[in-house]
């Protein structure tokens, strides 16, 4: 008896996490107008030491930086890594790109307000690690998903 009122009371603990994780979501839906999928926005970068915008959709971004974040989660350097890389896309040649910090935040606080991600303490280091909320790690996984093909 002792052992299931145990096991009910941990049960009811997760429940409780969930609906708190459902309620934040909720708070963070399409309507309240933040831009996210198809809408686009200018990532500052330094290329050849010049200064340029190149412009991204954010589904595009959440597709690159979201799986990052999945499990222990990514630090600004990762994620800075994947954004040069996603910039560096389609170009002839490796070229030297830099993604400017103010972007970068940019698109952490467009994830964070979207529910997307979270920032977490790093045990081991003074750097924040960002990592997948349950509903970012939903939402990342159906992003990346494959599609059925439709006629």
């Amino acid at each position: 008896m002792k052992d299931e009122l145990l096991l009910l009371r941990r049960k009811a603990e997760i429940l409780s996490a969930e609906l708190e994780e459902t309620r934040k979501r909720l708070e963070t839906t399409e309507s309240d107008g933040f831009e996210q999928g198809d809408d686009v926005t200018e990532i500052a970068v330094d290329i050849f030491e010049s200064t340029s915008k190149v412009i991204r959709p954010w589904g595009e971004i959440f597709r690159a930086i979201l799986p990052l974040t999945f499990g222990v989660g990514a630090n600004v350097d990762l994620i800075a890594g994947v954004l040069s890389d996603m910039v560096r896309e389609g170009a002839s040649g490796p070229i030297p790109v830099s993604v400017h910090l103010s972007s970068i935040s940019k698109i952490l606080n467009q994830m964070v307000a979207l529910g997307l991600i979270e920032g977490q303490g790093d045990p081991g280091d003074s750097a924040t690690r960002w990592v997948a909320t349950k509903y970012g790690t939903h939402a990342g996984c159906r992003m990346l998903a494959v599609k059925r093909f439709s006629f």
